[in-house]
């Protein structure tokens, strides 16, 4: 799970991998600042073809077939942020695991 958040200038993504055993870390692809210029890009074609410029995203990879799934929040620049950042960040992993349903 990735979360792309653009709000009041900024530019922020954090994630996390989860694994089979239910257990995961927080995680950030190598390439971060390539995966920023594209949500980007993203942002910028969906608000010239009157969609709106997203606030966040939050993108679920999962394997084994790489399927990807994308949602997009508008209004609220805090719908995938941490109630508090402490050490134990379960809950917030939790908020943004992929459903293993996929729904």
């Amino acid at each position: 799970s990735l979360v792309a958040t653009f709000h009041d200038g900024s530019e922020e993504m954090s994630g996390y991998m989860y694994f089979a055993d239910g257990s995961f870390e927080a995680a950030a692809p190598f390439n971060i600042g390539d995966i920023v210029d594209k949500f980007l890009e993203l942002r910028e074609h969906m608000e010239a073809n009157g969609q709106g410029a997203f606030l966040q995203s939050l993108l679920h990879i999962t394997k084994p077939d790489i399927a990807l799934r994308l949602q997009f929040e508008h209004d609220n620049p805090k719908r995938w942020w941490p109630e508090k950042v402490s050490m134990d960040m379960s809950a917030f992993a939790d908020q943004l695991r992929p459903d293993p349903c996929g729904a």
